[in-house]
């Protein structure tokens, strides 16, 4: 039996990942809804997630839309046109240390061969790229609805 949705939770089409069986890894930010964080990067404004997904992990994302339009003429030198800068997020992984950034498309799902610049570890990399295509779909889903 699927647990009720929280406030500020949306209903995700992308399969549960779990991280022992019988036990989901957690999609919503604790810092924040995921309605918030798709307002605030449709909105053309970066935003940090922390993510506690419930196998004793945490992890921070600064997410930057590619389209905000200060910056959007900055990426061509990287293989992104202005017109294209819809289609990107340019998410970096906050640790102590260690600050990966990767550049992320919107227009395909995300595979664990995107999220190797966030993390080396195997299941860090499984985990980014599951939770970023749920942000990825609720990105979809919003810009649809209006």
């Amino acid at each position: 039996m699927d647990k009720p949705l929280e406030p500020g939770e949306r209903e995700m089409t992308i399969a549960p990942l779990e991280y022992r069986p019988g036990h989901s890894m957690r999609v919503g930010p604790i810092n924040q809804t995921m309605d918030v964080t798709v307002f605030m990067l449709q909105n053309e404004q970066p935003t940090v997630v922390h993510l506690e997904p419930g196998d004793g992990t945490h992890y921070a994302l600064l997410i930057v839309p590619t389209n905000i339009i200060s910056i959007n003429n900055a990426w061509g030198r990287y293989g992104i046109r202005p017109a294209n800068t819809i289609d990107w997020l340019l998410v970096t992984k906050l640790a102590d240390r260690d600050m990966r950034s990767a550049w992320l498309p919107l227009d395909c799902d995300i595979e664990t061969h995107h999220t190797q610049y966030l993390a080396e570890n195997e299941w860090t990399q499984t985990f980014l790229a599951w939770w970023l295509n749920n942000l990825r779909e609720a990105l979809a889903t919003e810009g649809s609805d209006g």
